[in-house]
């Protein structure tokens, strides 16, 4: 229950969330791993997002920004 309060709230919010971090990354897949890319853009079109998932794209918008 924890990181669902810590990943922003409710599924619209996590989503809308997702979109910014998706939109900052596109410039950087061709620096990502092929795990790593195929995940970003599966996320561009997602209908739903976990903490997990969100935590991972902050990662990697960490990790090339």
């Amino acid at each position: 229950m924890t990181l669902w309060k810590e990943s922003g709230g409710d599924l619209s919010s996590r989503l809308d969330e997702v979109e910014r971090i998706v939109a900052k990354l596109e410039s950087e897949l061709g620096m990502m791993t092929e795990k790593e890319r195929y995940f970003v853009i599966s996320m561009g079109e997602a209908t739903a997002c976990s903490p997990k998932q969100l935590f991972w794209l902050r990662d990697l918008c960490e990790k090339y920004l």
